[in-house]
């Protein structure tokens, strides 16, 4: 029996975001850089979801033509879920302001294990330790 993914909530995910982030840009301000920076964490949020959408599809749709593929998008793909949180932590730390000293060293310790595990993700490219791609397109 195959695995059945509802992508029913990826989908709503998507048009909300999109939306969300379509009235954000459509209100007047003075491009501050902090709205820059939100627009380019709302900018990586959908392209996660829409990856996030891809390799779902990939992974329902196995193919050994797409293996390659594959293989390139679910990595970007966990990249970015290690990424992409880690680095809001950071952002949302920076605009509190505190004691710049301990901030320093509590995101040096939030670094290393998301450093930790997209050397992992990029390893696991020649490896396969944490998934592979066999030779009929499956995802193991």
């Amino acid at each position: 029996m195959a695995i059945q993914y509802n992508l029913d909530f990826l989908y709503v995910s998507l048009i909300v975001s999109l939306l969300i982030f379509g009235h954000f840009k459509s209100q007047p301000s003075p491009g501050s850089v902090n709205d820059r920076i939100f627009s380019l964490f709302f900018v990586v949020g959908i392209a996660d979801i829409l990856f996030d959408i891809i390799t779902t599809q990939q992974i329902l749709h196995q193919s050994p033509a797409l293996r390659w593929p594959m293989l390139i998008c679910l990595t970007i793909f966990y990249l970015m879920q290690v990424a992409v949180p880690s680095a809001f932590l950071c952002y949302v730390l920076s605009l509190k302001q505190d004691n710049r000293l301990r901030a320093r060293h509590l995101l040096m310790r939030m670094a290393l294990p998301a450093g930790m595990m997209a050397a992992l993700v990029l390893i696991n490219v020649f490896t396969g330790i944490i998934f592979t791609i066999d030779a009929q397109g499956y995802y193991v």
